[in-house]
């Protein structure tokens, strides 16, 4: 099927809607993949952000900080969740499963 798009003769107007197609392609997929990097570097932080913060409840509640027990499991639970769901989003943004599909 390749090789008989191949053999039609293209006119000089199609020839350049598709190269400015494939430009804009190669623009976008620049673009994806400088952002990719900061979108990483934030996400990370954060997640990091959000386990330094239960960590720092949890010492809080070890060594004597009036927090209810309560208040600790639902703020835990909540950041535990929050960091799976950023994990979540940066694996889709950087590894998106529809790599070959225009």
């Amino acid at each position: 099927m390749d090789r008989l798009l191949e053999d039609v003769a293209r006119s000089a107007e199609d020839s350049d809607l598709a190269w400015n197609l494939q430009q804009a392609k190669l623009t976008r997929l620049e673009q994806a993949n400088t952002l990719r990097n900061r979108f990483f570097v934030l996400a990370s932080s954060l997640a990091g952000l959000t386990v330094l913060t239960s960590v720092v409840l949890v010492l809080g509640v070890l060594f004597g900080a009036d927090v209810p027990t309560g208040v600790a499991i639902a703020f835990i639970s909540g950041l535990a969740i929050e960091t799976v769901g950023v994990m979540a989003i940066m694996a889709g943004y950087l590894f998106p499963t529809d790599r070959g599909a225009e």
